[in-house]
């Protein structure tokens, strides 16, 4: 099987025809090992292959289209679709996901094989064999299979954890069948364009392999996404083409015909490769409540690790503290103990938004604008939209988009956002059409009228963070007429946080917390800094406005790249540090002040 098509590579043979000079960074062939050191031991949780470079969640089927050329020099239409189905199966003491890969030449079959992949404790994916299944005229012409652990199969990796330039590594190794593939990391921080988007942060990896080594294809990598494209830089005559054109999740009955289908090429596999592939144990499917179950228990020895470190950090620290005086209860502190947003009770909280909705409505009327006030269920759903995407846990969206401000940032009106959006949510459905229904003029002075110069400070948004400073036009007049003076400032904080974080106990843990995130190359005292700093930046790229990326000149664009990758490093370690340190501590203060006032 020629390079060009081979599907461990499925995220290897997908990208546009381009041709490269940079000079060549990986090692010389003589210089490589031939195979990496696996062991078996460093896999706790195999299965759950979250690399942001390529992840591997049940269910998610990639498709690329494009060209190459035969083996007579003829152009052929190519379309690959990989999906990942939700088997499982052991290959050498360690289990792995199953993925089902199918390539097609001119719309006929021309490879069909299942792909085996872990990823170990340190985040790099495995790949540890695969069985492949070609086709010419539509006849099976061959089966190349190898399985790590196998004869002389040697499982590869397919994406370091932390990809770093020049890195050069076996991808497998197979020589019985011609299995020699290797990868390098050959461009970092890319761009690239294909029909699902335009793709920042680009991963950019060099592969080939010892039968074919004048033969380099390069496979471009969107961090959350996976392959994108896969080009070439040889001038060889089977030059593959491909780009990324949908990746979706399958539903119930498209994974269960995916798991059908895998499970047929298993048995054949069985049959056609019985020195290796019937030597395997069977794949077995994973039901969903397994997978929670042992990621669940597995995330909990994790973090008890962790917390077990930080435990003795607080204790040591909190030695330095005096003793603390017997709970005295909240009164005189300014707050109930049920404080939700600025200190409100959750009925508080209920009036004072649809107070404010309410004044939101008359000023626009008085402006010449219709504007329709959000109930607190409408503005409430806003707030709660924060940081969240349907079917995605608040940790996978941080891993991928930080807390959404530059990530996010498109610097258009809310009411024209795509997907993610808590602003738009928060302004309700009523006011989003009323806005779309107007002229462009008119929708900018709507806008003016409605939000000032910030177009991103909704009333919603400015609730969930605790700052209203930066909500101008109608929503700032209507906050002013309900908010104390005191609550429309940048410098106002929560009067039950503050009172929190007076505690003994939280200030030892807000001290480990900064010096681990000090540690981590993040200079932040407590939490809720961080996402404060990331808007902060971000107004210091806009100029204190609101102006979209198109409209952005290179140095604006340059810094919110910047500003984006920065925000997913620090958003990650922030939440992680968060949920061993702050918040356990937070819950057993809280505790403590409900109890008392119940007493």
């Amino acid at each position: 099987m020629s390079m060009r098509i081979r599907l461990t590579c499925v995220f290897c043979g997908i990208a546009a025809l381009i041709m490269l000079v940079v000079p060549i960074v990986v090692a010389a062939a003589e210089q490589e090992k031939e195979f990496e050191d696996f062991n078996a031991k460093n896999f706790d949780r195999p299965t759950t292959i979250d690399n942001p470079w390529f992840p591997l969640k049940p269910g998610t089927q990639w498709v690329w289209e494009g060209k190459s050329m035969d083996d007579e020099g003829d152009e052929e239409a190519r379309r690959v679709v990989f999906t990942v189905t939700d088997l499982t199966k052991e290959i050498g003491g360690v289990q792995t996901v199953v993925c089902w890969d199918q390539d097609f030449a001119d719309g006929e079959p021309a490879e069909s094989e299942i792909i085996f992949f872990a990823q170990d404790n340190d985040g790099t994916v495995w790949h540890l064999g695969h069985y492949p299944e070609e086709y010419a005229d539509g006849e099976l012409v061959a089966t190349p299979c190898w399985i790590h652990g196998i004869s002389d199969g040697k499982a590869g990796i397919m994406m370091l954890a932390k990809p770093e330039m020049g890195a050069n590594y076996s991808e497998g190794w197979a020589p019985s069948v011609n299995w020699t593939d290797r990868g390098a990391v050959y461009q970092t921080d890319q761009t690239t364009t294909v029909p699902t988007g335009k793709y920042e942060s680009v991963l950019v990896i060099d592969e080939w392999n010892k039968a074919e080594p004048g033969a380099h294809q390069l496979k471009y990598y969107a961090r959350g996404v996976g392959l994108v494209r896969v080009g070439w830089r040889a001038d060889v005559t089977d030059q593959e083409t491909l780009e990324l054109i949908s990746v979706k999740q399958l539903n119930a009955d498209e994974l269960a015909m995916a798991r059908e289908e895998a499970l047929k090429l298993e048995k054949r596999a069985r049959e056609n490769s019985k020195d290796v592939f019937a030597r395997t144990a069977p794949a077995r499917p994973a039901t969903a409540e397994q997978r929670e179950k042992k990621k669940a228990a597995l995330d909990t020895k994790k973090k008890s690790l962790r917390v077990m470190n930080v435990s003795a950090a607080l204790q040591a620290s909190a030695k330095d503290e005096r003793p603390r005086p017997e709970f005295e209860g909240v009164a005189g502190q300014g707050f109930e103990p049920n404080a939700q947003e600025f200190g409100l009770t959750p009925r508080q909280l209920v009036q004072v938004i649809e107070q404010v909705e309410a004044l939101i409505a008359k000023c626009m009327r008085e402006q010449g604008f219709e504007y329709v006030a959000a109930d607190y269920k409408t503005v409430r759903k806003g707030m709660s939209a924060d940081k969240s995407l349907p079917g995605i846990p608040e940790e996978e969206f941080i891993s991928k988009y930080g807390f959404g401000v530059s990530t996010m940032y498109t610097g258009k009106a809310p009411q024209l956002a795509e997907g993610y959006s808590p602003a738009k949510v928060g302004l309700g459905e009523r006011n989003v059409q009323i806005y779309k229904n107007l002229s462009p003029a008119d929708q900018v002075a709507y806008n003016r009228a409605l939000f000032g110069e910030n177009t991103d400070a909704t009333f919603a948004v400015g609730m969930e963070i605790e700052d209203v400073s930066r909500c101008g036009g109608c929503t700032r007049k209507a906050i002013e007429q309900v908010f104390k003076p005191e609550q429309t400032k940048a410098t106002y904080y929560n009067p039950k946080d503050a009172f929190i974080n007076r505690d003994p106990r939280m200030k030892a843990a807000l001290r480990v917390y900064s010096a681990q995130m000090r540690e981590a190359g993040f200079d932040y005292n407590h939490p809720d800094e961080v996402e404060a700093d990331i808007r902060e930046r971000l107004n210091a790229i806009t100029g204190g406005g609101t102006i979209s990326v198109e409209q952005m000149n290179p140095d604006q664009l340059a810094a919110l790249k910047k500003l984006q990758d920065y925000e997913r490093q620090v958003a990650v370690k922030n939440f992680e540090l968060q949920e061993d340190i702050f918040d356990p501590v937070e819950e057993r203060i809280e505790k403590e002040l409900f109890a008392a006032e119940v007493k």
